[in-house]
């Protein structure tokens, strides 16, 4: 499972690693952050899981903790449940549809 379009800890724990400077880092990822001579593109698509220290570098890095942890959560600590944030865009109205009815049909779904 990928979370590609969000923002979850498996994008943290399973991101795809390439070393920095092998030609091998570039592509059409999502996010990608360089810890020493890693870089990381946290897409969860990764083959194997990183390290925890690593997970709480990443997350640390990209200051993502209000997002993923519960309030007044400590980095490193033991969460009492986990979070992820998705956006997506909904097609609410037409353009075509004249200013009242797109102001009726935004409230339908707010």
């Amino acid at each position: 499972p990928s979370c590609d379009y969000g923002v979850s800890l498996i994008n943290y724990a399973w991101p795809q690693q390439t070393m920095v400077g092998t030609g091998a880092e570039s592509g059409n990822s999502t996010i990608n952050v360089t810890l020493d001579r890693l870089r990381y593109t946290l897409s969860g698509r990764g083959s194997d899981d990183v390290s925890l220290d690593v997970v709480w570098a990443l997350v640390a890095k990209q200051g993502v903790e209000d997002i993923l942890f519960p309030k007044g959560f400590v980095l490193g600590g033991e969460p009492e449940y986990l979070r992820s944030h998705f956006d997506w865009a909904v097609a609410v109205y037409s353009i075509e549809d004249p200013p009242a009815e797109r102001t009726r049909k935004f409230r339908e779904i707010t």
